[in-house]
């Protein structure tokens, strides 16, 4: 699954909201976004975008595509340490 695929890219994917999710079970419609619950892991960079890569509507090969990643939350995370609830200034 590529929710899932990008989810891992990122940290441990937990859950999607339910509206994605039904969205992903039922295969129906077309989703702008998704929104997804996931645990980031301190020792990997905090993305902003990501690209994937999609099967062309042709059916030869794949076209690449950019994605934005926004977070409901971000806070301040230790340059030195590399854990989460301080800064290193």
């Amino acid at each position: 699954d590529g929710l899932s695929d990008m989810g891992t890219k990122l940290g441990n994917l937990i859950m999607l909201d339910s509206y994605t999710s039904s969205m992903c079970i039922n295969s129906w419609g077309r989703l702008n976004y998704a929104r997804a619950l996931i645990e980031i892991r301190t020792d990997r960079e905090i993305k902003d975008t990501m690209v994937i890569s999609i099967p062309s509507v042709e059916g030869n090969g794949e076209v690449l595509h950019t994605v934005r990643i926004e977070y409901e939350c971000k806070p301040p995370r230790c340059g030195v340490c590399m854990i989460f609830g301080h800064d290193d200034s």
